[in-house]
């Protein structure tokens, strides 16, 4: 009730900052920006992030590597993968156990004996029944991680590694491999900065940290260990979430000092560890806040350092350093207002040169989705370009028809700048009640889509629905769209506007310039839902999965929407180009059809689209329309083109711009095998071939006035 009530509140508030910014020079959209063309200078980050992400919060190398299996197996694409904070060595692993390499399958084995349902556990411990969850080593977890371990260690000792390491397995399925970071290191990490004692109570340390040195020196680790001036407040510890107070050895964190050019130099050495390694990037947590409780913070000088300040150091190092040296991304927090869930504009990471960012943590539940609608959206206002959320939420706990609410997440993030499934790898059983008032056994924080098939294998076949089918189709959607979001995030950068702008109307926003989305954030029933949407102004909206249907904008309507289908319009007007994901076997990299395909719906007058490209100077693409000619042009593209134009008229005759004509082809797959030429479906949509590109196109279609 508390989130529903301060959400006009959050509105208001949000809307206030914003204006009041725009006047004194802050966030606010720019106007005169917003009338350039697009810069069509090269993407300033990798367009794989746009793919479809999973991650993993508590596993092990042979949990992800089944995941990514069964995700392949079942022709879900995934594009990257993030190990989340277990990943890393603490300080019991080493220094109790003096784990050299080939003790790593030993513990591994052990680990998996212990194991409940599945192999999955919620806390790893080794041998000596002591954490081995630990933040701020950067040195792979030889118990959870033993191939990352194994390969870690092989590069930095200069061995040959005995079998396919963790980056290496994933990368040669062209699969990017992004770990969990913050700029936290806890009291069991191997590199904080010398023994502790609270109050009469040592943390469980002392003694230890020489031993840890020499350790180090004999297995050619490269460990130093830093002075206290490394941390704000000379070391100061802090009880914070990813600390333990309740486990064998009571584990506290202290905060880097950014501002401290020796302890930044020292703490590249420790990201060093694994970008060496070809870590593609960081999932970096929120540990920035708690510079407020050391109550002052004091830096390396002396000088008082406030959260804005820390923070935008903090943040900007973590994006700067790591993809410029190493061509890797940092995930960050945009805004995340948790408890309230209501989008109180909580802000993290800034905005300038922040091209990926995610919403926080919310419950598996409806209302953990309409809150990550809320920050979403109120990161909007902050101009953020890229923000998505975790696909069925993260936190767990009892909740109502769990599938459901997977499947209309699951499309949510499909129609977002980022599409990313967290899996917490845990199988509890709790009751819910189904809509019709029945208890049936749910499964707590479970995510992965193949599982919600065999757990409720009678309910879903008796309502004809196949998670699995509908999270694959959308996963593939995303990932077909990339073009389209890429180039739609740079302009909106450059135009200083987010490319998720909330629209009039029940949690409704438009998806760049062309695609407006109203997804489904209510419980239904087993047939779907039905969803009240106002179309914006302006246009009229041609529904995705029905192209037949088309709504005027400014009207309001109820529609049902099934499972498998969610509300999606494009723009009349629009041109969205999209690429074409093809069937691959599983454990190979993703492979594309080589055409782009270029949808236009046509209306009378023109239309641009700037499409960015990775590495080189994008195209723009144009379009007129008369009463009896369309006019289409692009810029010199490496890409081979199709044009896809929507419901049109049957055309007289169609020519290059240097007078060329184009013959008819008798299927589309004729059309693709020639490489020159068009194509009229049995739906009235005109298909357009030109392989090369090189040159630029340009294309004139005669066609008789016939109303369209």
């Amino acid at each position: 009730m508390l989130p529903t009530l301060l959400f006009p509140l959050s509105r208001i508030i949000t809307a206030v900052i914003v204006f009041f910014t725009s006047i004194f020079g802050g966030m606010g959209w720019d106007v005169a920006l917003n009338r350039l063309p697009p810069s069509l200078e090269p993407l300033s980050y990798p367009v794989w992030i746009h793919s479809h992400w999973i991650w993993e919060n508590v596993g092990y190398c042979e949990t992800i590597k089944d995941w990514v299996h069964d995700m392949q197996a079942a022709g879900i694409p995934v594009a990257a993968i993030i190990i989340d904070r277990p990943w890393e060595a603490s300080t019991h692993t080493w220094t109790q156990r003096h784990l050299p390499r080939e003790d790593c399958r030993t513990a591994r084995a052990l680990q998996r004996s212990e194991t409940g349902l599945n192999g999955e556990r919620s806390m790893q411990r080794d041998g000596y029944n002591n954490v081995v969850d630990s933040v701020g080593s950067y040195i792979p977890c030889p118990v959870r991680y033993c191939c990352f371990f194994e390969e870690w260690y092989a590069q930095h000792n200069g061995v040959p590694n005995e079998g396919p390491g963790f980056i290496e397995y994933f990368n040669a399925m062209g699969i990017e491999v992004l770990a969990w970071g913050t700029g936290m290191v806890n009291t069991n990490s191997p590199n904080h900065w010398g023994p502790v004692r609270i109050g009469t109570e040592a943390d469980g340390f002392t003694g230890i940290y020489q031993d840890r040195l020499e350790w180090a020196a004999e297995h050619n680790f490269p460990m130093v260990i830093p002075c206290t001036s490394y941390f704000m407040n000379e070391g100061q510890l802090v009880s914070w979430w990813g600390s333990h107070s309740n486990y064998t050895f009571r584990t506290y964190g202290s905060l880097l000092d950014y501002t401290n050019p020796a302890a930044v130099d020292w703490w590249e050495d420790q990201l060093d560890n694994v970008l060496n390694m070809g870590l593609s990037g960081w999932k970096v947590d929120g540990t920035d806040p708690y510079v407020a409780t050391l109550l002052p913070a004091i830096n390396h000088e002396g000088r008082l350092i406030g959260w804005r300040s820390y923070k935008y150091a903090a943040y900007r190092h973590w994006i700067d350093y790591s993809w410029e040296n190493f061509g890797a991304v940092a995930k960050v927090r945009a805004i995340d207002d948790y408890p309230f869930r209501a989008g109180v504009p909580f802000r993290f990471a800034p905005r300038e040169g922040n091209f990926l960012a995610w919403a926080g943590d919310q419950d598996n539940d409806w209302r953990g989705m309409r809150a990550a609608l809320n920050n979403i959206f109120a990161s909007s206002m902050f101009n953020y370009v890229n923000v998505g959320s975790d696909i069925g939420g993260f936190r767990g706990g009892p909740y109502d028809n769990p599938w459901d609410v997977f499947i209309r997440w699951a499309q949510l993030g499909a129609f977002s700048t980022l599409m990313e499934m967290e899996s917490t790898l845990r199988e509890v059983p709790r009751e819910f009640l189904t809509p019709d008032g029945n208890t049936e056994l749910a499964i707590y924080t479970e995510h992965r889509p193949f599982r919600f098939n065999d757990f409720y294998p009678q309910l879903l076949a008796e309502h004809d629905i196949d998670i699995v089918a509908i999270y694959r189709d959308f996963a593939i959607m995303h990932t077909n769209l990339q073009p389209y979001i890429a180039s739609q995030v740079m302009f909106s950068y450059e135009r200083r506007q987010p490319t998720v702008r909330p629209a009039f109307g029940y949690y409704q926003y438009m998806l760049g310039d062309e695609i407006f989305v109203a997804p489904i954030v209510q419980q239904g029933d087993y047939s779907g839902h039905y969803r009240r949407i106002i179309f914006p102004r302006g246009s009229n909206w041609i529904y995705l999965f029905d192209e037949t249907q088309v709504f005027r904008g400014g009207s309001m309507h109820v529609l049902h929407f099934s499972y498998d289908v969610m509300p999606v319009f494009i723009r009349e007007g629009a041109i969205i180009p999209r690429i074409n994901l093809l069937d691959v076997p599983v454990g190979a990299p993703l492979v594309f059809c080589n055409y782009t395909t270029i949808y236009i719906y046509p209306v009378q007058g023109s239309n641009r689209f700037g499409l960015f490209e990775e590495g080189q100077r994008g195209a723009m693409i144009n379009y007129t329309m008369t009463r009896n000619n369309l006019h289409i042009t692009m810029d010199p593209t490496e890409r081979d083109i199709i044009f896809r134009v929507f419901d049109f008229c049957s055309p007289r005759a169609i020519t290059l711009d240097d007078g060329t004509a184009l013959a008819a082809a008798s299927s589309l797959d004729d059309l693709r095998a020639t490489g020159l030429g068009y194509y009229v479906d049995n739906a009235g949509n005109l298909w357009i071939a030109h392989q090369d590109g090189t040159s630029g196109i340009g294309i004139n279609v005669r066609f008789v006035s016939c109303g369209c």
